[in-house]
């Protein structure tokens, strides 16, 4: 199901006129389509296409490999493991749990 701003900008620390501006550049870009809400004309539903999942992609395949680096010169795998579920409880603890869900449609990786 495609996102809505509040549901976005919270977790981004971005204000929603600041999330507009970049959500407008996105679109023009063809990364991101947006749709107002049929029942609520105050809320947009911004869905990434096609072409931005392969944009998404082809960041995350070139950074990934760059971010394992830094971290395996710096933690064993156990500590990698470690400081994943202590993010996690940080996670919990500051209600942002709720957006676990961006995890699992893809918006980013979910820790392994």
């Amino acid at each position: 199901m495609p996102n809505g701003f509040f549901e976005v900008t919270e977790p981004v620390l971005l204000s929603n006129s600041g999330m507009s501006r970049r959500v407008t550049a996105l679109v023009a870009a063809g990364f991101v389509t947006r749709k107002q809400s049929e029942r609520d004309g105050r809320v947009f539903r911004v869905k990434l296409t096609a072409k931005g999942r392969k944009a998404l992609d082809a960041t995350w395949k070139r950074y990934r490999p760059l971010i394992d680096d830094v971290f395996s010169r710096f933690l064993t795998e156990k500590e990698a493991l470690v400081m994943a579920e202590l993010l996690q409880k940080i996670l919990r603890g500051t209600g942002l749990e709720r957006h676990r869900d961006l995890l699992e449609k893809g918006m980013t990786d979910a820790p392994k």
